[in-house]
């Protein structure tokens, strides 16, 4: 009785799945259009049409973006869920791509009036999926701009060690409890913050830390958070493994 329960439940984790994927996948050309073209109307209808109407065009064209991240993630996990996930490795400077990624948040961390503070190692060069590590790198530092109230800082180091390299992302936002830290990384693992009086950025799914934490798995690695409670901020780390030596570059 036992294993056809399991064989049922095993069948129906597969159908979810696979309607997931199916969902996911013929959303795709529908969003296309939709971000496609509220961006021409965007680009080309400056001065020719009342402001007002491009005000919900940029409120279209957001929205798009926000659905488009959603399904990606979607499609991600499925991927890893189905173990096909792969990586395709090649010796990048972590550094470099860790700036890159500063440089696609800086924005967001300005609008919510948040100093950043970088200080980074010059060289550190690993082995890595460029696109995938920038993925966990960038998630990680959204997940600071969103849970850090306005007038915070983030903090963003590398250290080198004999066998392995840390990542360092601090922020001095809202923190996590001992009962939120277990479920950051589960997949929809998103910790309700709405109505509880916080100045943060409570949008998405819950996906990004499950995935990032799967992607760094991948990488041989580890992804792991460490805070002192409600109020008093959260430092996350990336451990990779497996670098040479480096010069120190204080920005």
């Amino acid at each position: 009785m036992m294993k056809s329960e399991i064989k049922k439940l095993k069948e129906l984790d597969q159908i979810r799945s696979d309607l997931i994927r199916r969902i996911s996948h013929e959303l795709k050309t529908p969003l296309f259009s939709i971000l496609s073209g509220s961006q021409f109307l965007l680009d080309y209808s400056s001065g020719k049409i009342d402001e007002e109407i491009r005000k919900y065009l940029k409120i279209i064209h957001r929205g798009g973006n926000r659905l488009k991240n959603l399904v990606d993630n979607l499609i991600i996990t499925y991927s890893i869920e189905s173990n096909k996930l792969r990586l395709e490795l090649k010796r990048e400077n972590i550094t470099q791509i860790i700036k890159d990624c500063i440089e696609n948040i800086i924005f967001q961390a300005k609008k919510r009036d948040l100093f950043v503070n970088i200080e980074l190692l010059k060289e550190l060069y690993f082995d890595v999926d460029k696109s995938k590590i920038s993925f966990v790198i960038s998630e990680i530092l959204l997940n600071a701009v969103r849970n850090t109230p306005p007038g915070g800082s983030i903090f963003i180091k590398t250290f080198e060690h004999y066998d392995y390299m840390d990542i360092i992302i601090k922020d001095t936002g809202v923190g996590l409890t001992k009962k939120e830290i277990p479920i950051l990384f589960k997949k929809f693992g998103k910790i309700e913050r709405s109505g509880m009086g916080l100045a943060v950025d409570i949008e998405g799914p819950g996906l990004g830390l499950f995935i990032s934490q799967e992607i760094v798995k991948l990488h041989n690695g580890k992804i792991f958070v460490k805070s002192k409670g409600r109020n008093k901020g959260s430092t996350f780390f990336i451990r990779l493994c497996g670098l040479k030596t480096t010069e120190l570059l204080k920005n």
